[in-house]
């Protein structure tokens, strides 16, 4: 019997070592992935600096977490407009709504915010409609 205590604690102790080295590879592989990131992040920011190319599209186009990295934003001007639109329908309480973020995009030089989903807004930089994306394209009003 006392063999079979032995083993029995010596299996509690494996078992212990083997969720210890669990945990200390899931941090250590967290950790590279972020190095991995901020490497090619970096590399792509210098490649854009040095080929004047836009650092977004180069993000989106080769980064292997372009749905990651796509940035998604909502001009502190157009969340205004979007609470000043909840207060005038008689809900002043923003905690209840969900917030949705605008994908960004810059061709020549001007950034442009959109709606990815079907029949999506485009809106430049002064928070104005300037077209829509659709099929996942976007067309520009001109």
């Amino acid at each position: 019997m006392k063999k079979l205590k032995r083993l029995k604690k010596i299996i509690d102790m494996i078992d212990e070592y083997t969720k210890e080295i669990k945990s200390e590879l899931d941090k250590t592989n967290k950790e590279h992935k972020k190095l991995m990131m901020e490497s090619t992040s970096k590399l792509i920011a210098e490649i854009a600096r040095g080929e004047d190319l836009d650092e977004l599209m180069l993000i989106e186009k080769y980064s292997n977490k372009s749905k990651i990295k796509q940035i998604g934003i909502i001009s502190k001007d157009l969340s205004k407009d979007l609470s000043k639109d909840l207060s005038n329908d008689g809900s002043t309480d923003l905690s209840d709504t969900t917030e949705e973020l605008l994908s960004c995009m810059s061709l020549d030089g001007t950034d442009y915010f959109y709606e990815d989903k079907l029949n999506g807004v485009v809106f430049n930089n002064k928070n104005e409609k300037v077209g829509e994306y659709k099929d996942g394209q976007i067309k520009l009003n001109h």
